[in-house]
């Protein structure tokens, strides 16, 4: 995430293209360990470093284990993209997993995502000493996505994803998927010095398949 124009070297979640509709595109993501902090809304820096002195290494507890092939490596985790955010009501539960509300709620949690060679968590080289940082595993999912470059502030975050609402009411898309209105998430994959006209960001809502 350190190019000022947008150039996107990490690793980023693998997926499966389901279905493209106009500006939305489904997509069925692969299980991942994720890495999460939930804070009072308005306190992005102390999430961030939170999240970045557990991959860096700064704030690891190793624990030995010979069956782990990353035991005896470096206990640093390479930087992924992008970087989730979430906004949720005060009522969920810190270990709740990631889950997405509206912008009224005043907790927000910030979400890393692990490199992929990390299937589970037994594969890290070791664990948070921060109780704030949270790991957890995410099963496979589905998102309906709609990108987005700028300055994913509060406002153009509100807008995007009330057309992504609108979009995903679209026949194509309900004919085959059932949608969460309710759960959504906000990807953003640059660094804040990257020009806003370059910068990739992406608002999704999660979707499950219709039977039958």
């Amino acid at each position: 995430m350190a190019s000022i124009f947008g150039k996107i070297s990490e690793e980023t979640p693998k997926y499966v293209p389901l279905f493209k509709f106009d500006n939305v595109e489904v997509r069925q993501y692969q299980s991942a360990l994720h890495a999460t902090v939930i804070k009072d809304k308005g306190d992005s820096s102390g999430q961030f470093w939170a999240l970045a002195n557990y991959i860096f290494a700064k704030d690891i507890a190793r624990k030995p284990n010979p069956d782990n092939p990353h035991a005896n490596k470096s206990a640093k985790i390479a930087m992924t993209a992008p970087v989730a955010m979430d906004y949720m009501d005060e009522r969920i539960a810190m270990t709740a997993p990631v889950a997405a509300q509206d912008l009224q709620g005043d907790k927000r949690s910030m979400t890393f995502i692990l490199p992929s060679k990390y299937e589970k968590i037994e594969d890290l080289p070791g664990l948070p000493t921060n109780p704030d940082v949270k790991i957890h595993q995410v099963p496979p999912t589905i998102w309906a996505v709609r990108t987005f470059s700028g300055v994913a502030n509060d406002a153009r975050t509100q807008l995007e994803l009330q057309q992504l609402l609108q979009d995903v009411e679209a026949r194509e898309i309900q004919e085959k998927f059932i949608v969460n209105r309710t759960d959504w998430t906000l990807w953003q994959y640059n660094a804040p010095f990257t020009i806003p006209a370059f910068r990739t960001n992406e608002i999704a809502v999660k979707c499950e398949k219709v039977q039958g």
